[in-house]
């Protein structure tokens, strides 16, 4: 339960984390802190969830934007929901100050690497017909682009911003050299030049793929656009001892039906299955970082290239083959 963003006060959460700090007594330590206030329903706590919000609002979305509900219905609702958003975050915020200040208080603060990571950033009504949450669509950069600050008090790598392209699969790697540790093959790649310094991009690939879809069709997702399959409710089932299990029978269709995309310095590529074939669309990412316009028919020689290095990703775990255009499992 603790689990739940609906219960996860980052205060209460930040208070486990230093008693176990505590409990270590000085031993080294990896410890993850994994704050979800701000993760729908943006139910943060008080004060935090009328922080932002319109005391004179009282509408639908008051307190929390549950995934399931219906949706906005005028710009008050989203304003609503914005500032429900915002609240979790400043809620969050005060809570890892604390953390820090903790660090610090059990002197601990000149030895520990802090990373401050997301997993994925959140759609908030911000374009139209691009919706709320994350992972339902690849459209625009806003469920993928994150904050990842890095601090490193031992190697004191001199404050700066990097512009250059990095993904989560970096952070072990980069973590692991930073450590002196030797760990097996991985995705990622060490971004320990970029921390010092030395270079601002590395030139990588990102690579993308969307979740389980707990509703069947809403903005950005509309029928015509994605497989079909049925909502959470539908495609799952409950084991004997509580666990929750996608249908056996729906697990290939799942996996077929997820829109992939890569991302490289200048342009993004999104691969989309749908019942009438697979959709490729192709954007600038510098002059049209919003992804409002599909230059897929006007550039065939990047969608070719950038084809080609996303099917040899999605075909690398050696269980998907491409068939017809489409991804599929062996």
């Amino acid at each position: 339960m603790r689990a739940f963003t609906e219960f996860s006060d980052p205060a209460l959460l930040t208070e486990r984390a230093i008693d176990q700090l505590k409990e270590l007594k000085g031993d080294p330590f990896f410890l993850t802190v994994f704050f979800s206030a701000a993760h729908f329903p943006y139910s943060a706590p008080d004060p935090f969830y009328k922080r932002f919000s319109s005391p004179k609002y009282e509408g639908a979305f008051r307190y929390q934007k549950p995934p399931l509900s219906a949706p906005p219905t005028s710009n008050r609702d989203i304003v609503q929901i914005r500032s429900l958003y915002d609240g979790a975050v400043a809620a969050t915020d005060q809570a890892v100050a604390r953390l820090l200040t903790s660090l610090d208080e059990q002197g601990l603060k000149q030895n520990t690497i802090v990373v401050l990571l997301a997993d994925h950033g959140e759609n908030l009504y911000d374009e139209p017909g691009r919706g709320m949450g994350h992972g339902d669509h690849l459209l625009g950069g806003a469920a993928d682009h994150v904050p990842w600050i890095f601090v490193d008090p031992v190697d004191r790598f001199q404050p700066h911003d990097v512009t250059g392209l990095v993904r989560d699969v970096d952070l072990a790697p980069t973590l692991s050299k930073l450590l002196h540790v030797q760990m097996p093959n991985a995705d990622g790649v060490d971004l320990s030049p970029l921390l010092r310094g030395e270079k601002n991009s590395l030139d990588l690939d990102a690579f993308a793929e969307t979740e389980f879809w707990f509703t069947e069709s809403g903005p950005g997702f509309e029928p015509d656009q994605r497989l079909p399959y049925p909502a959470v409710t539908g495609a799952t089932d409950l084991a004997d001892d509580g666990d929750i299990f996608l249908r056996p029978e729906l697990q290939d269709t799942i996996v077929t039906a997820k829109h992939r995309a890569i991302r490289t310095e200048d342009y993004k590529l999104t691969y989309r299955p749908t019942r009438h074939g697979v959709d490729y669309q192709l954007f600038d990412r510098k002059r049209d970082p919003k992804e409002l316009h599909d230059l897929a028919s006007e550039k065939p020689a990047v969608v070719t290239e950038l084809r080609r290095k996303l099917e040899a990703w999605m075909t690398a775990d050696g269980h998907t083959v491409i068939h017809n255009g489409f991804a599929v499992p062996k």
